[in-house]
């Protein structure tokens, strides 16, 4: 027996407070109807002298009505996120949305700005200021040459730094130098946690230990000589033998953290390395090379099949950290293995995959083709939160992609959701290997048609068991004719 639910009003836009994708000025809106408002941007120093030549670009936004929310810019609904440098006189004319969604006014802009010479800042400012004045902070850099830890010979080439907290700007926060010192551009934290790497073409990454810095003073520099870097942990591993061969579709995530920040609670301190990789017909993957020392969390799924998640005796076990982790039955957690030897093999414990198939149908009940079907599973990462199972990408592909001088599209990477499906002919839409859950969301949409519950939210909860299939059917309501800043 299927499942019925009502629905009565858009299905709003789905959040992410993460970084949003850099794209190029000249590229036209996708929606050149959207109603928009002109905002003025005015730069200066500490000294409230004008900053000239300051990118200035609008990231995401709080509504009116909702003042403790975030919108993010969406590109297929905004078109192409602006980025708009000050003239002489400081100041950046840019062009934003006025609504963030249908019915709901923009209050507050948060702002991006970057100037090689100066801190990044982010910030929410209110709609109505003309100009919108903000002042940036002076800073320090970090300046390091590094050896190789077995030759002591210079590394002057691929040689790139990551530091604690994910990236900030919008160009390569490093750059190299001909003499070999690589130069980071400035900062402002009190505490910098970093590891040198060395991506050197065809062979294994190598890494630096960790490095924790204090705070310089304004305009100064600190200088780090001859940082030795060694060949990272190679990972050879494999799913769990229940797993049928040949392994079809099969993907594992990597992630690591490293460091403690001065403030527990602020985990956006922490130092990350992300990483992935496919999973051969015969079950076995492979890291070449991931920071050594360091505690890797991993998450597995294949065709039919989804890493299992581990209790908090067998995470509590391995990693070292003072903050505890508890699972929790909504969201996969990884399994986790120390990088403590040149090379380990972990084993990755696998459970069967649950299906979801729906329908969707108009109030008459007559099928709707061409409906989204969208479920969102959440995995943890472990010391820093939940992100969308279907998040990765590789830290060494984003680093050689800054250095290349191109553009690295955060937007694709938080939005990728491999959990979606649109409805065929017949209104029917298979969403596979998902988690056994008692409690995962589901929401559709449609170019015509709405989708809310009767409790008022868009989107219903089911509960998945895996290996088997759950079906449900949604009816959509046509859209209201009169949706305020609608396209």
């Amino acid at each position: 027996m299927m499942k019925t639910c009502s629905m009565v009003c858009a299905v709003s836009l789905l959040l992410m407070t993460a970084h949003t994708a850099v794209c190029d000025d000249d590229k036209k809106p996708v929606n050149e109807k959207l109603e928009r408002v002109t905002c003025r941007v005015r730069v200066v120093d500490a000294l409230g002298n004008p900053v000239p030549g300051a990118i200035v670009m609008p990231v995401g936004f709080r509504a009116l009505a909702q003042p403790k929310g975030y919108y993010e810019w969406v590109t297929e609904r905004f078109g192409t996120q602006p980025k708009v440098k000050t003239g002489a006189d400081g100041i950046a004319a840019i062009q934003i949305p006025k609504f963030a969604r249908e019915q709901l006014e923009i209050g507050q802009v948060f702002w991006m700005v970057d100037d090689p010479d100066h801190v990044v800042y982010t910030q929410a400012h209110a709609i109505q200021d003309d100009p919108t004045e903000i002042r940036l902070k002076d800073g320090y850099r970090i300046a390091v040459t590094a050896i190789g830890a077995q030759t002591n010979e210079p590394i002057k080439q691929h040689l790139f730094a990551v530091q604690s907290g994910l990236p900030a700007s919008l160009d390569p926060e490093w750059r190299m130098s001909k003499s070999g010192v690589l130069l980071s551009r400035v900062f402002d934290a009190a505490q910098v946690s970093l590891r040198l790497v060395a991506l050197p073409p065809e062979r294994p990454a190598m890494f630096s230990e960790l490095i924790t810095l204090d705070r310089a003073e304004d305009g100064g520099r600190v200088f780090l000589r001859n940082v030795p870097l060694k060949v990272g942990t190679r990972v050879q591993g494999k799913l769990d033998p229940a797993v049928p061969r040949p392994v079809i579709g099969g993907r594992v995530s990597a992630f690591i953290t490293a460091g403690e920040p001065p403030n527990p609670h602020d985990r956006q301190k922490l130092w990350f390395w992300f990483d992935q990789t496919e999973i051969k017909p015969d079950g076995s993957f492979e890291f070449v090379s991931l920071p050594p020392g360091d505690i890797v969390q991993l998450v597995a799924m294949c065709d039919g099949w989804l890493s299992k998640s581990p209790t908090t005796d067998e995470i509590d076990a391995i990693v070292p950290w003072k903050q505890k982790e508890r699972p929790d039955k909504n969201q996969v957690m990884p399994q986790v293995f120390s990088l403590n030897k040149p090379t380990i093999h972990p084993t990755i414990e696998m459970s069967k995959s649950a299906t979801c198939k729906v329908m969707i149908v108009d109030p008459a009940g007559n099928r709707l083709a061409n409906a989204k079907v969208t479920i969102v599973i959440l995995r943890r990462l472990l010391r820093t939160g939940g992100v969308n199972l279907s998040y990765g990408y590789r830290s060494t592909d984003m680093l050689r992609t800054l250095r290349q001088g191109k553009d690295w599209n955060w937007e694709s990477v938080w939005s990728r959701n491999d959990f979606q499906a649109k409805t065929d002919s017949d209104g029917i839409a298979v969403l596979r290997n998902l988690p056994g859950s008692r409690s995962i969301g589901l929401t559709a949409t449609h170019a015509h048609f709405e989708y809310t519950t009767e409790e008022g939210r868009h989107f219903t909860k089911l509960e998945l068991k895996p290996g088997e299939t759950t079906e449900i059917t949604i009816r959509m309501e046509p859209k209201g004719e009169n949706e305020l800043g609608a396209p």
